[in-house]
């Protein structure tokens, strides 16, 4: 079974994912919303520096950090992601997509929204957006929501932020052992650290979306921890695309088991799906 584990869908687009997903003989994606009124006016940097580890870690970070912090995209910036269309294109096709809860973990009723969502049946796991929505990791709130996962087997998916307090995962990963934290992008600037905590903690995975996570990336991932907590996503169509996402693991000097593993197999044991839902 094949599995993209993270894709940003667009009002609109779902007709379009799938058949997409169709031609590339993808089964199942599972689907977030965005946090922006308007995505066409994020302007992504070329995809040769993306992939140019120096850049990303050193003056990337810092370009993306005055973005983010910037009035044009504070002012593009929801207030809260909306779900919605997520929720109905899961209904609409239900045997091949799934949802993360989108949520902004400082808005106050986000512990009612998620009460509400799990009765969707749906809804497979919480996405968390750092740079956007920071919260302290080891803070409690966070510590609320991380409950809130457990109790429901929802794990939660992190984009990391800027500062120690809204990318260390350590505090969460070692306070709640039975929440399922899914680091995306293989950690970015903080794949070394991602590699750590997945070697230290058993409920850690990485998710080896974007064009910041490349083969070469994923092949030192199995070599150092293994295939067993990579999972497989696109980031389409923010920061890549399915097929990018396909290539980037089957290129990968990595076994076929392994491969197999990542591409699908380890997602589906983590969300409990199966090729019949």
């Amino acid at each position: 079974m094949i599995i993209d584990g993270h894709f940003h869908l667009i009002k609109g687009k779902t007709g379009e994912l799938i058949r997409d997903m169709d031609t590339l003989h993808i089964d199942k994606t599972v689907i977030v919303g965005i946090t922006l009124k308007d995505i066409s006016r994020v302007k992504v940097p070329n995809k040769f520096f993306l992939q140019n580890r120096l850049f990303v870690t050193t003056i990337g970070v810092r370009l993306e950090q005055r973005m983010t912090l910037s009035r044009d995209f504070q002012d593009n910036l929801l207030a809260k992601p909306d779900n919605t269309v997520i929720a109905e294109a899961c209904a609409a096709y239900p045997e091949k997509l799934y949802g993360f809860f989108f949520i902004n973990p400082n808005d106050p009723g986000v512990m009612e929204e998620l009460s509400g969502a799990i009765s969707v049946p749906c809804w497979k796991g919480i996405k968390m957006a750092q740079r956007q929505y920071p919260v302290d990791l080891g803070g409690e709130r966070m510590r609320q929501i991380g409950r809130f996962g457990c109790e429901h087997s929802l794990p939660v998916f992190i984009h990391l932020g800027f500062v120690k307090e809204t990318y260390d995962i350590e505090p969460l990963a070692s306070a709640l052992p039975d929440l399922r934290i899914i680091v995306a992008h293989l950690g970015i600037q903080y794949f070394d650290k991602a590699l750590n905590w997945v070697r230290r903690y058993k409920n850690v995975y990485l998710d080896t979306s974007s064009n910041f996570a490349t083969s070469k990336m994923v092949e030192t991932a199995v070599r150092r921890v293994g295939a067993e907590r990579l999972v497989m996503g696109s980031d389409s169509p923010i920061l890549g695309d399915q097929p990018a996402a396909l290539d980037k693991i089957r290129s990968a000097r990595i076994g076929d088991a392994e491969k197999a593993l990542i591409m699908g197999e380890n997602l589906a044991g983590l969300l409990r799906i199966s090729g019949r839902e």
